[in-house]
């Protein structure tokens, strides 16, 4: 939940390191980004450390984020995906990959 919303947000990361992590603690981490709500996203480990580093018990550094933007995200609700940040993932992928999983 974030910004006193009611909803809860799903990551599936295509980062090796990340997905060792995933599968080392049986599939699922209940986490949250690497910055506060509102704030730039951090992609550098560094910069993590400098904004919240006093806060964190622990920064998994495998360095830099690759691909230098923020994560697609998406509301999934009954009516359908609808897109609320386009990332690496563009809104037509996503409705070419909707259409084919729902046949819609």
């Amino acid at each position: 939940m974030t910004g006193g919303g009611d909803t809860v947000g799903l990551r599936m990361p295509a980062h090796p390191v990340a997905l060792g992590l995933l599968e080392a603690c049986g599939g699922a981490l209940a986490v949250t980004s690497a910055n506060r709500s509102g704030a730039p996203s951090l992609s550098d480990p560094a910069a993590v450390e400098a904004a919240l580093g006093g806060e964190l018990e622990l920064i998994l550094d495998s360095g830099e984020t690759p691909g230098g933007r923020p994560s697609t995200v998406i509301a999934l609700t009954a009516a359908g995906p609808t897109v609320l940040r386009e990332g690496p993932i563009d809104a037509a992928t996503l409705r070419a990959a909707w259409e084919e999983l729902t046949g819609t």
